[in-house]
């Protein structure tokens, strides 16, 4: 049986509860709250599997080779998924998840053929940072397939975000059955975060 904890940090909650869907937060107890019991995912405060993926460029990217940096990584359906490509570019473009602490990255099952050419007929895409998971690997070591919501149920899809902190620590699991754009939602948990870190001795 596995523990966590569902809340929602103040002022989120509404921009995330939209087209009816609610954003589902887990984080280590230590944050406070009650706790509930979810399924499916890692428990976050768990050290998140390592991997070695290839970008866009072609340069393989470990995620041990970012360690002192906070780590978001987006899980979505890929191409394949419509609402998840809004998100997959505007993750990349988002000063506030890519600067000298914080890098973002998207996991998508797709072969770096396919995205070429979707990169070319679609410039939103231009600057989207994809890791390609085509054997899926990192989509079943990070279970992220495996979070339940009321929306994909039985699906193999996923709009998942893993923010993981400096320590290679699973910080926070957030599952979005709305499928939105949710980058205000993840700059406030990284805010919190580095609250959380300078408070530490």
């Amino acid at each position: 049986m596995r523990k966590t904890v569902l809340f929602v940090i103040a002022g989120v909650l509404v921009a995330a509860a939209v087209i009816g869907g609610v954003l589902v937060w887990r984080q280590n107890q230590a944050a406070g709250g009650t706790d509930n019991e979810t399924q499916g995912g890692l428990i976050p405060k768990v050290a998140a599997p390592d991997f070695s993926l290839a970008d866009n460029e072609g340069n393989n990217v470990s995620l041990s080779a970012l360690r002192g940096n906070y780590v978001i990584l987006f899980f979505s359906g890929g191409l394949g998924c419509l609402p998840c490509l809004p998100q997959m570019g505007e993750l990349s473009k988002d000063p506030g998840l890519n600067n000298d602490g914080t890098i973002a990255f998207s996991i998508i099952p797709d072969p770096p053929s396919a995205w070429q050419k979707a990169q070319e007929a679609s410039s939103s895409l231009a600057r989207a940072r994809p890791l390609f998971d085509t054997e899926g690997k990192v989509f079943q070591d990070y279970e992220a397939l495996n979070i339940s919501s009321l929306m994909r149920q039985g699906l193999h899809m996923s709009h998942t975000y893993f923010v993981i902190d400096r320590e290679g620590i699973i910080a926070s699991v957030i599952d979005d059955p709305a499928m939105g754009v949710r980058n205000d939602v993840l700059v406030s948990l990284l805010d919190e975060l580095r609250k959380i870190e300078s408070a530490q001795p």
